[in-house]
């Protein structure tokens, strides 16, 4: 445990460098574009209480409905502490940036059965890449779907491989909150359901291979039977392993 303290430690290290390089490059302010415009002006109409509004190209202010309302409330609720809004997305950014930089370190050391150099190696990478330190030097919602994303494939990939509800209610939640950042988030939630279907533990699963037509002895080592009929639900039954009992009485 106290060394897998200090690698989430380097990681975090890693990553404050990384987010003081982003300040640095944006010393002079923010990128800003229209998406930005949009953006700043309807946490500012939130702040003001008129709800997500945004200027229509006549100049006439309307309801805020072709973006995506995340981004502009989380600017509205970082600028309720007395910023302004542009100020608060860079501030965002810095912290999106960090995090992103160590929730892919963290995801390479889980997958790469925790090899340090490897994880670290691709931790400076992309805290070195010129299109993430693009994306998050600019008022722009990417920041904050690429986290929500990841955040939400990745426990879902732990779920398939080792079924808690709490991950999967929290997968579902980032998935969610990434499609109301950015509507192509619609895509990410698709996969989820797919991958749940396909691969997840459930009555689908169950059901393709009752309709299969294989025989019961070639069931037997599917995945299905064995979640549902796992060792420790043997031990529930009251039954005796010989495999263990075998290694017990030979240690």
């Amino acid at each position: 445990m106290g060394k897998i303290k200090a690698e989430a430690a380097l990681f975090a290290a890693l990553a404050l460098v990384g987010a003081i390089g982003l300040y640095m490059a944006t010393a002079l302010g923010m990128g800003s574009s229209f998406d930005s415009f949009v953006y700043v002006y309807a946490a500012r109409s939130v702040l003001q209480g008129q709800g997500l509004l945004m200027q229509s190209p006549t100049g006439a202010l309307v309801p805020m409905t072709h973006y995506p309302p995340l981004y502009p409330l989380a600017l509205a609720a970082i600028s309720a502490l007395g910023v302004d809004p542009l100020v608060a997305a860079r501030g965002l950014n810095l912290v999106l940036f960090a995090m992103n930089g160590w929730l892919i370190a963290a995801t390479i050391y889980v997958f790469t059965r925790r090899s340090l150099l490897t994880a670290a190696l691709g931790e400076v990478v992309a805290l070195s890449s010129v299109d993430l330190l693009f994306i998050h030097s600019w008022a722009w919602s990417e920041p904050l779907f690429i986290l929500l994303g990841l955040v939400g494939l990745i426990l879902l990939a732990a779920y398939l491989s080792k079924p808690r509800g709490w991950m999967l209610i929290v997968s579902a939640a980032a998935l969610s909150a990434a499609f109301l950042t950015r509507y192509t988030g619609f895509a990410l939630v698709l996969s989820a359901l797919a991958a749940l279907m396909l691969l997840g533990p459930g009555l689908w699963r169950a059901w393709l291979l009752a309709l299969s037509g294989k025989g019961w002895w070639r069931k037997a080592g599917s995945p299905q039977a064995n979640e549902a009929m796992s060792t420790a639900w043997f031990r529930e039954q009251g039954l005796v392993s010989l495999t263990e009992r075998y290694a017990a009485l030979h240690q």
